[in-house]
């Protein structure tokens, strides 16, 4: 006897867990940016994705530090 299984193996529910916890991390960052009144960016890679702070002086980005 053989069988075929179809689907996701979850990747699907997955998926939407993250895009909503990218959604609420934006929403965070945006008030903290105006809170703090700075800039902050979004950095994508392949596997993962970082926050930044603009900083004027040194006219870089830095890793957004929330705290």
């Amino acid at each position: 006897m053989a069988g075929l299984s179809v689907g996701d193996g979850g990747l699907g529910k997955q998926l939407q867990r993250e895009s909503r916890r990218l959604q609420a991390l934006l929403q965070l960052a945006g008030q903290e940016a105006v809170m703090r009144q700075v800039q902050v960016g979004v950095g994508f890679s392949r596997h993962a994705y970082t926050f930044y702070q603009w900083q004027g002086t040194t006219r870089n980005w830095v890793w957004f530090d929330a705290d």
